[in-house]
């Protein structure tokens, strides 16, 4: 089941701005972390797992012109149109990857693992379609190290109730510090591990709310007046301070 499953229509076009406004604003630093650690090489197929709009898929095929890139989402409402080198399918959460065994190169899941109730079937899939020697990199969140100070009531209230309604359809909010645990678990190799700290002042205080509050707003149903309302009380805040840290861990399949 998708996270987005019960999400309306206005509120799913809201969520699909939020995520392309994000990867908009995160896809500087995102292009250079990939090109570190994870499209190393000349050519290859990457699985964007988890490609939501479809718009970092794109963005990928746009920065490496060698590499062809496969979108997946649970929702079948996500994904794009594509193009010869950027393609998109639809598996439901639980089910297996419509891709061959060691069929990619490398796999990419941002943002995602938040959402997964189970992660290690998904990972053992993700081991299934990587080619010997194939690398995946995880990027997600750890509410537990986010810093907002002040932290006035009506945020502290957004939090604890959006925490609520993610684990209520399978999510994990405290998933960032354990993807490492999570990778070996599921076999794979030379691992490594790295936190991104990401401040207001380093990637913009309204995206960075944008980001942070967004989805709790959809998950709750929350009127887009209501969150916006919130983050305008952050940003009139003296000296607020806001910074979110993102956990990268990356293997290898052996």
């Amino acid at each position: 089941m998708s996270v987005y499953a019960h999400l309306d229509a206005e509120h799913l076009d809201r969520e699909r701005a939020r995520l392309d406004g994000q990867a908009g604003a995160w896809w500087s630093a995102e292009r250079a972390m990939l090109g570190q650690r994870l499209l190393d090489a000349p050519t290859g197929t990457v699985l964007d797992l988890g490609c939501g709009t479809g718009r970092v898929s794109h963005a990928i095929a746009d920065a490496w012109p060698g590499w062809r890139v496969v979108g997946v989402d649970a929702d079948p409402r996500m994904g794009g149109p594509g193009t010869a080198r950027v393609t998109f399918a639809h598996a439901p959460a639980g089910a297996p990857l419509p891709l061959a065994d060691a069929s990619v190169d490398a796999v990419y899941g941002r943002f995602l693992m938040q959402h997964v109730g189970r992660p290690a079937p998904l990972l053992a899939e993700v081991r299934r379609v990587l080619r010997p020697g194939g690398k995946v990199l995880l990027l997600d969140v750890d509410d537990r190290g986010v810093v907002f100070e002040p932290r006035p009531p009506s945020l502290a209230d957004l939090y604890a109730r959006a925490a609520e309604a993610q684990r209520a359809v399978g999510g994990d909010r405290h998933v960032g510090a354990k993807l490492p645990g999570l990778l070996h678990r599921a076999g794979f190799a030379d691992l490594h591990h790295e936190v991104v700290p990401v401040t207001g002042q380093s990637f913009g205080l309204r995206p960075l709310l944008a980001m942070a509050l967004g989805l709790k707003g959809a998950l709750l149903g929350e009127d887009a007046a209501r969150v916006e309302a919130i983050a305008d009380e952050l940003c009139g805040l003296p000296g607020f301070v806001a910074l979110i840290p993102l956990f990268v861990a990356r293997g290898v399949r052996p």
